[in-house]
């Protein structure tokens, strides 16, 4: 392990709990990356730091001062908490939603190096809490990467999960019809598209018809400029189509999407709202998902 600071420097940084598991698990992720050609070194909480202040100061340090900058890192292990105390800390911030204050982790301030809220560094994280979690993440990493299906179409497979959510303060299913435009248009991937409606939605999506808005008129962010900006470039329309609310994508649950991902799919895109447990407001349970 290097000392923060050498003179040298390392292109990809695993940071890890001071736990053997933790630690073995982060050598046989070093040694494929190593084989790849990748400069990589381990370091644990005791050497940098155990508080997100510390470790995020370390890697400013790192990206500063290194001969050779961290273009990646790794987070090998969940966040801390109450329940799992060995694990790597994120920040947590304070946003409002439409009905008060809450708090969420985010590892992002790793990631932005010069305080421009954008990311200097790739920043990772395996949420594995032991020696199960490890063994089951990092071996389909290990089989993924050494052992690849040979089957080109599995590559041109992408899935775009999402949930619809009429609200002024949320866009989910705006954001993955403009996603999927990209993947579709721009990269001529195979799609296929699972939807839900929010829980929470003060109208649900059958209830929209073809030329309507795809948000309300009172939306919290400049949702026209947006659309406008990725319709030029073919990626969503300027209002809704038919084959949006077509109900062949509609009413999907965690079995159809284990089920697409289970018969090949290369790219999985979620956004939505999410748990430890779930994703969706406890609709989809991460169980289900076989995960």
């Amino acid at each position: 392990m290097l000392d923060a600071g050498y003179p040298f420097g390392a292109e990809f940084v695993i940071i890890v709990p001071d736990e053997e598991d933790f630690i073995d698990a982060a050598e046989v992720i070093k040694d494929l990356r190593q084989e790849e050609g990748i400069i990589t070194e381990i370091f644990t909480l005791s050497e940098i730091g155990s508080t997100f202040e510390e470790i995020e100061y370390w890697i400013d340090y790192a990206y500063y001062t290194w001969s050779i900058p961290p273009e990646a890192i790794l987070l090998l292990a969940d966040c801390k908490d109450n329940n799992f105390t060995e694990g790597i800390p994120s920040r947590e911030i304070e946003i409002f939603m439409n009905h008060g204050f809450f708090t969420f982790p985010t590892d992002n301030y790793y990631a932005d190096v010069d305080g421009d809220h954008l990311p200097d560094i790739a920043v990772g994280r395996i949420p594995a809490r032991n020696e199960d979690d490890l063994d089951n993440i990092i071996g389909k990493l290990l089989q993924l990467e050494l052992d690849p299906t040979i089957n080109s179409s599995f590559y041109q497979n992408v899935l775009v999960s999402g949930c619809f959510q009429y609200d002024k303060n949320f866009d989910f299913h705006t954001l993955s019809e403009i996603i999927k435009g990209f993947y579709k248009f721009e990269l001529s991937k195979n799609l296929t598209r699972l939807y839900l409606d929010h829980i929470n939605t003060p109208i649900t999506h059958d209830q929209l018809e073809v030329g309507d808005r795809w948000m309300p008129k009172n939306h919290s962010i400049n949702l026209p400029g947006m659309i406008s900006y990725f319709a030029s470039y073919n990626y969503i329309t300027d209002s809704i189509t038919t084959d949006f609310i077509d109900d062949s994508i509609w009413y999907k649950s965690a079995d159809d999407i284990r089920n697409v991902i289970e018969a090949g799919c290369f790219i999985v895109y979620n956004i939505g709202h999410g748990g430890v447990d779930d994703v969706y407001r406890f609709r989809w349970k991460l169980t289900k998902l076989g995960v």
